[in-house]
């Protein structure tokens, strides 16, 4: 409740009382949502925000990163809906085209899909015994990597999940499905797939 007061109070400043009041009034609503409900109502609201004005559109990009950082620290779901709002709308408004691809064969991605299936196999298991054998069920599935061993826990982060996902954005189709289906193997290890690895996988 405090960070809320917080994040409501920073946009009256910066959007005026008009947008403070309307949060205010859906507030309610918006904190009753199922944990698995918010991404894909979050992509909804992404494709109507593609008709934003660009001056509205800074100023949009300017509030959500000051509500990602008024509680000084980001969580998954704040990493993940920022790159949902990058993918889907700086193409519109940057006028910039997909990037170019860097990545032709599996060997020059290989370092990006280890540092995707560590972070998901550590997030994902209770212990690093568990974390490993999802690591290496993820690993079977791409070409050589039976040989490939999981990353330590202490680095593993959102920057390096970042890292990953940028390299794979700028791989081949072939590449992307190869890592995809790793991934989603390794999220499968247990048996269950938890909210935060589905927000990955998305």
């Amino acid at each position: 409740a405090a960070v809320r007061e917080t994040q409501l109070r920073l946009l009256e400043e910066k959007g005026g009382s008009g947008l403070g009041q309307e949060l205010k009034r859906v507030v309610p609503s918006a904190t009753a949502i199922a944990p698995e409900q918010r991404l894909p109502l979050a992509e909804v609201a992404v494709t109507a925000l593609k008709g934003l004005s660009p001056n509205q559109y800074r100023t949009f990009c300017d509030n959500t990163l000051a509500m990602i950082q008024a509680d000084k620290s980001v969580d998954l779901f704040e990493y993940t809906l920022q790159r949902i709002i990058v993918r889907h709308l700086e193409p519109v408004f940057s006028g910039t085209s997909r990037p170019a691809m860097r990545y032709f064969d599996a060997k020059s991605a290989m370092p990006y899909c280890v540092k995707l299936l560590s972070c998901l196999a550590y997030w994902g298991q209770d212990d690093v015994a568990s974390a490993e054998k999802a690591f290496a069920n993820g690993a079977a599935r791409l070409t050589g990597g039976e040989t490939l061993k999981i990353l330590p826990s202490d680095s593993c982060g959102l920057q390096m999940l970042d890292e990953a996902v940028d390299a794979l954005v700028v791989s081949s189709p072939a590449i992307k499905k190869s890592a995809l289906d790793a991934a989603i193997t390794c999220v499968a290890a247990d048996g269950r797939v938890t909210v935060e690895e589905a927000e990955i996988l998305r």
